[in-house]
């Protein structure tokens, strides 16, 4: 429980709070610990990358069949700029596409776009892509732009049909 617990003040070190609509409750917790206000799980995992044994750069993740959705990244702020995020979404690709996922998507705020695209391949989803991703319960923040990548391994294949 104590790494759920530093799982939940990086984030909160790294977003503002915010509530789910529907409970009232903190929303960061509500993934981390993957229950709603019901007591009833939420399908959120919690992907941790320690340095030194401490936690510093923590994923909520959720798969569904062939797409990976990660609303929720952060890097302690000491960490920042050391490549932790990087190692975590290098791992999340490669152990995604193991399974069989072929996309990620992620919520990006508007002023990280540009991180998310240039530093990771994402992609800013077309409208269309946002709203079927939506219609099948992803997270979608206000203001944020709907990202997505898709794996290597499904390019390797596309190549090859």
């Amino acid at each position: 429980m104590a790494k759920l617990d530093s799982a939940v003040e990086i984030l909160h070190q790294g977003f503002e709070p915010s509530t789910d609509p529907f409970s009232g409750r903190d929303l960061v917790e509500e993934l981390i610990y993957r229950k709603d206000a019901s007591g009833v799980g939420r399908g959120f995992y919690t992907v941790l990358v320690e340095r030194n044994n401490e936690p510093v750069t923590v994923a909520a993740m959720r798969v569904d069949k062939d797409v990976a959705e990660i609303p929720l990244v952060a890097t302690l702020s000491s960490y920042r700029r050391s490549g932790m995020c990087r190692v975590l979404m290098d791992e999340l690709e490669k152990q995604m596409s193991r399974m069989g996922v072929r996309r990620l998507v992620l919520p990006a705020a508007k002023e990280v776009v540009s991180t998310w695209s240039q530093g990771f391949g994402f992609k800013v989803m077309d409208s269309w892509e946002r709203l079927e991703f939506v219609k099948h319960g992803m997270l979608d923040f206000v203001g944020t732009v709907m990202c997505h990548k898709f794996l290597r391994e499904e390019k390797c294949q596309e190549s090859q049909a």
